[in-house]
Order: structure tokens, then sequence, then C-alpha cells
């Protein structure tokens, strides 16, 4: 699962990163995992921006690298209880 893992600022992840961490079956199950979980990055771009809270361009996992995606956001852990309850 570290193909999904970046450096993250303290209580930040990715989405990838953080199913990698919490429920890695979930990204077993996937068929792509990289295009399935763009949908919750920008689910979780919505929860935070109505909360109020920033998110944060971090370089991407290399699992999203490796198919030319150089970025990926890194949100509060907050917000990806919200997105994955």
């Amino acid at each position: 699962m570290s193909a999904y893992l970046t450096d993250t600022p303290p209580d930040h992840d990715t989405v990838w990163g953080w199913l990698a961490r919490n429920e890695p079956w979930v990204l077993g199950t996937m068929s792509d995992p990289v295009l399935g979980c763009l949908g919750d990055q920008t689910k979780a771009m919505e929860f935070a921006q109505r909360a109020g809270l920033e998110f944060i361009h971090v370089p991407a996992p290399p699992a999203l690298r490796a198919r030319g995606i150089p970025e990926a956001f890194a949100f509060p852990t907050s917000v990806l209880h919200d997105v994955f309850p």
C-alpha cells in the first residue's frame, strides 16, 4: 500500500493515503484505485470548503505519479473521517 502514501503535514492526508492507512482492503477491491478515488477527493474538497478548512497541494503518491498526476490534495483528517465514515 506504500504506492498510495506521500508526505503530508501533521493531521492531514490524501484520500489515497487515508484509505491505505485505515481501510486498505477498500483499495484492494477497486479495479482502478487512482481513478476510483478522484471522486472522493472532490467530495473531501467540498466538505472542507463548507467547513471553512484549508486543503493543500502535496506531491502525489507514487501510484498517481505513475499515471501522470504530479500533485494531490491533503485534507485535515477530520474531513476524511466525514468522507469515509
